[in-house]
């Protein structure tokens, strides 16, 4: 199943992902208060469900909801949850969604048949079994933010959100990958007809002999 597409509310934007009612929508904005010349209260009314969202820019304010992606449909249940407990403290603790991210890469990795060792040992283990760079990346990106081996000097997660969120689109890029893409594949060669299925079958059983 491909990723639903998720336009994150954002100050000023016409079209977003309406923080109440999730849908994909025009948004009116209006200023009901200006309390100095660079900042105001604005509000942005979604023309889907008609409920107003409230922010001094450039943040919102109301409703206190996430802002981080929604998960891959094809995401396992229990990784949906650590993932949508991830998203309920995104706005208030960066660094404790990607602590909780790196967590639900702990159990995507299980889910790819490691079980065993630390998550730095089974993502290597996946890279001697073929595993892409471009995953093993994701997968490093999200172990070593989530694990808070970043210091002084390095990405401040508390001060910098939109680190939080990339991690969001990179879970949900491992599951599309690893997960989507695969099942996609598996359904439509299922369906190939049951003749062709078996001569797939005996020419590989021969090329190994």
């Amino acid at each position: 199943m491909t990723m639903i597409p998720y336009t994150p509310p954002k100050y000023g934007a016409s079209n977003f992902n309406c923080p109440h009612c999730q849908a994909y929508a025009y948004q009116t904005w209006s200023v009901f208060y200006n309390f100095t010349n660079t900042s105001s209260y604005e509000y942005a009314k979604c023309q889907n469900c008609r409920q107003i969202s409230i922010w001094v820019n450039p943040q919102m304010h109301y409703p206190l909801v996430s802002v981080a992606p929604l998960p891959n449909p094809d995401m396992p249940p229990e990784i949906k949850k650590i993932f949508e407990e991830a998203r309920k403290i995104s706005s208030l603790s960066p660094r404790a969604s990607a602590g909780l991210l790196r967590v639900c890469v702990e159990q995507l990795t299980k889910e790819l048949g490691e079980i065993e060792g630390k998550l730095n040992t089974r993502i290597a283990n996946l890279v001697k079994k073929g595993l892409s760079p471009e995953i093993q990346k994701a997968l490093d990106v999200v172990r070593v933010t989530g694990n808070g081996e970043l210091h002084v000097g390095q990405i401040e997660m508390n001060d910098n959100p939109e680190i939080a969120k990339s991690l969001f689109n990179i879970v949900n890029i491992i599951v599309q990958r690893m997960i989507s893409d695969k099942n996609q594949i598996d359904d439509m060669y299922k369906q190939l007809p049951q003749e062709k299925l078996d001569g797939i079958a005996n020419r590989d059983n021969n090329s190994q002999k």
